[in-house]
């Protein structure tokens, strides 16, 4: 793990031995940078099958710290290890993998879907384009559309 990139209080943040650490700060200030370094000394410390669970409040920022996941502890690393998720798609899976345990109708349950185009690229070979896609057609999404002039 490099830790060029983090202040000393990201650093400690990012190292800090506590089960459970809570970082309050505004928008641009490292927080998605400190949760992966941290994620990558957390990978150090696990046991056999274990993984590191890193939760973000919506998927533009999963996307974001995936990404950062990658530069900070290598595509490999980042699959096999850590497993980031929005809170919605965790809690989906969380409900698709024990509703049945705790009394829910399955059947009758409507979930969210998979977008189209993740299924499309994950049937062509996935890969890192999955993210650089998703990446693109999140900053479509935000932008204006163009205005015809005729």
């Amino acid at each position: 793990m490099t830790g060029l990139l983090l202040s000393d209080e990201q650093r400690t943040a990012a190292l800090s031995e506590r089960a459970h650490v809570l970082i309050i700060a505004p928008p641009g200030c490292g927080k998605t940078e400190v949760l992966a370094h941290r994620a990558a000394h957390q990978i150090d410390l696990l046991e056999k099958n274990q993984r590191v669970l890193a939760l973000t409040f919506t998927k533009r920022a999963r996307s974001n710290l995936e990404e950062r996941l990658r530069s900070v502890v290598g595509h490999a690393q980042a699959r096999r290890h850590v497993l980031a998720r929005n809170l919605h798609g965790f809690a989906t899976e969380v409900v698709l993998a024990h509703g049945r345990t705790i009394g829910l109708d399955m059947d009758s349950l409507a979930l969210p879907k998979t977008s189209t185009v993740r299924k499309a690229m994950e049937a062509a070979g996935g890969g890192n384009a999955i993210y650089d896609a998703e990446r693109m057609l999140s900053e479509i999404k935000r932008s204006p559309a163009p205005t015809a002039t005729c």
